[in-house]
């Protein structure tokens, strides 16, 4: 549908949903439930997690240099002006990120400034898919699979980044990522 007034649309293309659908997390269901039904409590999950977060970060970067919507254009004005790029590029492919694959997600932005970016998720389709299949106490496998997403998206865009988990769906209600900015 067009905009009467597209410079003020800042929702995500059309296209760009379509081309990350095969990465949704409803997508990856099926692949989770094979493998927990060969192996329960499915050690081999985590590894699983990691090559799919590798896969997600590509496909967000590849999918986000090829549907430059306002968002983009709007970051990278405003990077250009002021010579601060972090977090507002990585920021954008990090939303685009949870908004195509995890729709259904409740997540936000707790800390973002030149140093660091701190979001956390509290409702997580990828926990709620594994919480009543994997034994009590057991590390979350999924947590692989985001770190592996965040770290993805600043390597292909050349920052350096430490990325850490500093809390668990499973110990404490939600998941919390901080990105720390490492040089200039």
């Amino acid at each position: 549908m067009a905009r009467t007034y597209p410079e003020y649309d800042y929702d995500l293309a059309e296209g760009l949903l379509a081309e990350l659908s095969s990465l949704a997390v409803s997508g990856v269901a099926q692949e989770v439930a094979e493998k927990l039904s060969a192996c329960p409590g499915a050690p081999e999950l985590a590894d699983f997690f990691a090559e799919y977060g590798r896969r997600v970060a590509e496909g967000v970067l590849a999918a986000g240099q090829k549907y430059k919507d306002r968002t983009a254009q709007v970051a990278e004005e405003a990077a250009q002006k002021t010579g601060l790029v972090f977090p507002a590029i990585p920021q954008r492919y990090i939303e685009i990120w949870l908004l195509a694959t995890r729709p259904q997600d409740k997540w936000r932005i707790l800390e973002s400034t030149t140093r660091r970016f701190i979001f956390s998720v509290g409702e997580c389709s990828v926990y709620q898919l594994l919480k009543d299949e994997l034994p009590v106490g057991s590390s979350l496998p999924c947590q692989q699979g985001c770190l592996a997403v965040l770290k993805g998206i600043y390597h292909g865009l050349g920052f350096p980044v430490k990325v850490s988990l500093l809390r668990n769906m499973e110990q404490d209600g939600n998941c919390c990522f901080c990105s720390e900015f490492t040089s200039c």
